[in-house]
């Protein structure tokens, strides 16, 4: 089963400035959600906040409205660390495989209710 992962951005928070080298809207951190789809009709979500790098002189700077959705998810992934980036999409994964095949059910009628309500 070959599982699709999307990164979508709820929000960025971003000091208003200017810094000391003058740069305004400066991203400090991203709310971001994570989903994966096996294309079957299951699929499941990770969500959280991360806090952004500080920019730091000699490294290129991106004007607020020049950010691209592949700059959030980088400082994403970055901020977030191999490891941890690793766990989640293992929990998803994990995730979706009880939905495709499941291991646990939940009864909403009790053994001992007649009427079966």
């Amino acid at each position: 089963m070959a599982i699709a992962y999307t990164w979508q951005f709820e929000s960025m928070t971003a000091e208003i400035g200017p810094d000391d080298e003058g740069h305004s809207d400066i991203v400090y951190s991203i709310n971001w959600r994570l989903i994966a789809d096996d294309g079957l009709g299951h699929n499941a979500q990770a969500f959280g906040t991360v806090s952004v790098a500080p920019w730091e002189e000699g490294e290129p700077w991106i004007e607020y409205a020049d950010i691209q959705e592949s700059d959030a998810e980088g400082w994403t992934q970055e901020a977030l660390g191999e490891d941890e980036l690793a766990a989640i999409t293992a929990r998803l994964d994990a995730n979706i495989e009880e939905q495709a095949t499941p291991t646990h059910e939940t009864h909403y009628t009790m053994p001992w209710d007649e009427n079966g309500d």
